[in-house]
């Protein structure tokens, strides 16, 4: 596994950014309660969500326009802002799909159909505002550097604890550490796209625990179980199932693994920014 606390220079290979952008079905309550067409455009300290992630995205990668995986065509055209990037060329928007690990695979394919094709697609979501340029240049330079054709991005869970006290946070435990996703993922080349494929069967299967299990092996569950399962094995097992190598890189910012998931996560984001205007 990756780690740095380091600045990172700006990557020298060619990267694409993807967003996932798309709603979840249902009710918004996030949009609902602030009265905006959607989460993504709920206000951050007087910006939209959306575009700071847009923004950090353009300024990381430089391969083409950044790709944008939703929201709905109606909602896109309801915010200016964004409708002028898209006819700028800026923003290259497709329509959102049924889960998010179908987003990210039209992202792949859309993005490694572009000439020239880049060498790497930095993806994230578009409910991550806490995400800074330092960050994403930090993991993509890192996630380049493993070698591997897909990695992860993932967060110690005690430092994100540290960092935000009153904020729960889901975490993977792991004999090297409890972990919290990060949203942060690079994908080296279209064949990436079969550990999307597998991500996919997991969300079908997302409610029966059973089946995601043996999706995985037994043998990795019972490793879960008893405390010794690692991160290295996780990815040695997903690149067993997909031919694909991948990896998991260590994103040394809390604020990365903050995502508006809930009302209690919108406050705790307008908090932090607060901290940082002040």
């Amino acid at each position: 596994m990756v780690t740095s606390s380091h600045p990172a220079p700006r990557p020298t290979a060619p990267v694409a950014g993807g967003v996932l952008a798309g709603a979840r079905p249902g009710i918004d309550a996030i949009a609902e309660a602030e009265g905006t067409a959607g989460k993504v455009f709920v206000d951050i300290a007087g910006v939209p969500m959306l575009q700071r992630v847009l923004d950090v995205m353009a300024a990381v990668t430089d391969a083409g326009p950044v790709h944008l995986c939703g929201p709905e065509r109606v909602l896109l055209e309801s915010a200016p802002w964004l409708a002028e990037r898209e006819a700028q060329g800026a923003v290259s928007w497709q329509p959102p799909q049924p889960s998010p690990a179908r987003g990210a695979g039209a992202l792949v394919k859309h993005a490694f159909g572009f000439e020239p094709q880049p060498a790497a697609l930095f993806l994230t979501t578009g409910d991550h505002p806490l995400l800074t340029i330092g960050t994403a240049r930090r993991f993509v330079t890192d996630a380049l550097s493993s070698g591997a054709e897909v990695v992860v991005g993932l967060a110690r869970h005690a430092q994100v604890q540290a960092a935000f006290p009153g904020s729960r946070r889901t975490a993977l435990r792991l004999a090297d550490g409890p972990f919290c996703s990060c949203n942060l993922f690079l994908i080296r080349s279209a064949p990436g796209a079969a550990v999307l494929e597998f991500w996919q069967r997991l969300e079908v299967d997302r409610k029966h625990p059973k089946r995601m299990a043996k999706a995985f092996g037994l043998g990795i569950v019972l490793r879960y179980l008893a405390g010794r399962l690692t991160s290295r094995v996780i990815m040695a097992r997903l690149e067993a199932l997909t031919g694909v190598s991948c990896a998991a890189v260590i994103v040394d910012d809390p604020d990365a693994a903050v995502d508006v998931d809930s009302p209690e996560d919108l406050a705790t984001v307008r908090a932090r920014w607060q901290v940082r205007a002040g």
